[in-house]
Order: C-alpha cells, then structure tokens, then sequence
C-alpha cells in the first residue's frame, strides 16, 4: 500500500514522491550491481528481468525528465553501470548490461520457472 500510495502520489506530479522513486531505483541499481558482478563472466547478466509486485509496479508511469523510462528504472540503470564501472567493469559493457534490465511484464510465477540458480557455479 506504501509504494502503490508513493507511485500514486508521483503519477499525480509530487516532486518529492518523485525523487523518492528516483532514490530507490539507484539503491536498487547499487545492489542489482554487486549480484551482476558476480556473475560478470556470464552473458546471461545482460538479460535481467525484474519480477515481484514491487518490480512490476513501482513507479510505472512516472517519466523521468527528457526521458522515455520510468523514472525507477532510468536511476537504477543509471547507478548500475555507475557500480558496474566502479567494480572495473568496462564502459560499453556496464551500459549495455544496464540497458538490459528490464521490468517484468509477464506473471512473476511462471518467470520462477525460467531461472534455475542450481545451473551456475559462483564465480570466487
């Protein structure tokens, strides 16, 4: 009720609602960061798919100024190649594998499915 009432409140031109979605989608972006780098060797970090609730609806419909996305994900694809490129990840490919996230638009079950961590060894 809490961030359906934030992304309300922001769709509805509340500046501070807005910048809260902002902050939020640049936490976000920082810790998607330090799982991505873990799996940096991968080519599957390059298809992120956010899925819950709060992915799927956080923010949807709050344009970021002069930009097309949400402004949840424009901030979280911003600090994640920022994090990226901080951990020694080169500029071209932390771009691209921010540009890569993606919100889910399909039910977060059936995505469960598609992801089985039991297939990948951690990199140490």
């Amino acid at each position: 009720m809490l961030l359906d009432g934030l992304t309300r409140t922001a769709t509805n031109g509340n500046q501070w609602a807005c910048d809260e979605l902002r902050s939020i989608g640049a936490e976000m972006g920082t810790a998607l960061a330090a799982f991505i780098w873990q799996f940096r060797d991968f080519e599957a970090v390059e298809h992120i798919a956010l899925v819950s609730t709060i992915a799927e609806k956080l923010g949807k419909g709050v344009k970021a100024t002069g930009s097309r996305e949400d402004v949840l994900m424009d901030a979280l694809r911003e600090s994640l190649a920022t994090a990226l490129m901080e951990r020694g990840m080169a500029g071209g490919r932390a771009g691209a594998v921010a540009a890569g996230v993606v919100s889910s638009k399909i039910g977060r079950e059936r995505e469960y499915l598609a992801f089985d961590p039991a297939r990948f060894e951690v990199p140490s």
